[in-house]
């Protein structure tokens, strides 16, 4: 039977400095919910008078990194049958025939569907248990929680209904834009995850690395601007390459090869009467490990070698940084002249053409030039002797012609058998 003075459904919320989403998420429940009961936890805005203008109960509150400590917290103070769970950024979508049926229903919850709306790699809904009976459940999961069963080893008996569902707004480029609740929430799914390294079992551990992948992929953008790197103290490495070599040679070294050899022969002798592809892979394999086995001092020698070049490699690890850096400096000098290199070879290039270009048209006007000079060569060597006895002969003659110049500007002569001329007077 109906308890009369009961509120039907209470919504129950947690918030910090939600003064841009709350009216909006309120205005959905109108007609809804009974009472609106809101634990605050630490808002430095305008969110606790807004909410106690709209009519909420506000419980200030602290925050603990605890997101179901703080649900139960408001969950105490809830009065209503059934327990709505919205968060701010949240708005309810519901029928006319939604309390009808939450006030005749027999079980335990509601699934309800969530449709995360403006989110940068497209909408996508799930469905959570948002309504459940506030005596049969109770949160758990410092985040990402959820309603359990007050009763230990009993599952929540729940439903789903038509005419009700949640739009959710906190995808948006918007509201990841603000990188402190992604933060928050890595923080505490990853200290989840550390405190339940060695309690928790296989599927608790699977639930809180959930948390923690939910929780990583709306702390960035999605994509990086092009040309952009990541920078390097995001990054890791997923080991350690001397600690891996190190470990196989320790490993090896453990491994009784000569019996390895004889339990495959023994599988091998075994399997005579399995088809013949398998025996044979089967025989490939003995042999293999026979081969193995036969040079077990050479295979540790090579591994103990490979262990000391780790080791060297491990010694000089700075040194190795530092090549890496100044190679990085290097290549990053190359790429920011690459243009000056590239215009470097164009021109060469272009140089390169012309000079072709002037050569063949060049050649077109030296060609009779250089015919004509052969020709006068070859009449030069024709008349070499002439020359030669040309050029003898007029050895003294320039010396008579110097000795007759020798005395100024006239001519030293004698004429033989000339008289002198008398002299006058």
């Amino acid at each position: 039977m109906a308890q009369k003075n009961v509120p039907l459904v209470s919504l129950c919320m947690i918030v910090r400095d939600e003064e841009s989403d709350l009216e909006r998420c309120l205005a959905s429940v109108k007609g809804v919910a009974d009472e609106v009961v809101i634990y605050d936890t630490g808002s430095v805005d305008g969110t606790i008078e807004l909410a106690r203008r709209l009519g909420a109960t506000v419980i200030e509150g602290y925050w603990d990194d605890d997101f179901s400590r703080a649900r139960n917290a408001a969950l105490a103070e809830c009065s209503g049958r059934w327990i709505l769970h919205l968060d701010a950024d949240e708005e309810l979508v519901a029928g006319q025939g939604l309390r009808s049926a939450l006030s005749t229903s027999s079980h335990d919850g509601v699934l309800v569907p969530i449709r995360n709306v403006g989110a940068q790699w497209g909408d996508f809904t799930h469905n959570v248990i948002r309504l459940f009976r506030s005596k049969a459940a109770r949160w758990t999961g410092r985040l990402h929680e959820r309603p359990v069963s007050r009763m230990p080893k009993r599952d929540l008996q729940v439903t789903e209904l038509d005419d009700v569902s949640i739009l959710h707004h906190g995808y948006s480029a918007e509201a990841i834009s603000n990188r402190s609740k992604s933060e928050r929430n890595i923080r505490i799914a990853q200290a989840e995850v550390d405190a339940a390294a060695d309690s928790a079992n296989s599927q608790d551990r699977a639930r809180l690395f959930l948390n923690l992948a939910r929780s990583l992929e709306p702390a960035g953008s999605g994509q990086l601007e092009a040309d952009s790197e990541i920078p390097r103290e995001r990054t890791s490495s997923p080991y350690d390459v001397i600690d891996a070599f190190s470990g196989l040679a320790e490993t090896s070294e453990e491994i009784d090869t000569d019996q390895l050899a004889e339990s495959l022969t023994t599988l091998a002798d075994l399997t005579r009467n399995t088809p013949e592809e398998f025996k044979s892979a089967l025989s490939g394999v003995s042999a293999l490990s026979s081969n193995i086995a036969a040079r077990d001092t050479q295979i540790n020698s090579l591994l103990k070698n490979l262990r000391k070049v780790s080791g060297v490699l491990n010694a000089r690890d700075q040194d190795i940084v530092a090549l890496m850096k100044d190679s990085d400096v290097l290549f990053r000098a190359l790429v920011q002249r690459r243009e000056a290199v590239h215009n470097l070879l164009v021109s060469t290039s272009t140089l390169s053409k012309e000079l072709t270009a002037l050569v063949k048209q060049s050649r077109a006007d030296l060609n009779p030039a250089l015919t004509h000079l052969s020709n006068v060569v070859d009449v030069l060597n024709k008349n070499e002797d002439n020359l030669d006895n040309s050029l003898r002969l007029m050895a003294p003659f320039y010396r008579v012609f110097a000795n007759t110049l020798g005395n100024g500007p006239w001519f030293d002569t004698y004429i033989q058998n000339l008289p002198p001329v008398p002299q006058a007077g």
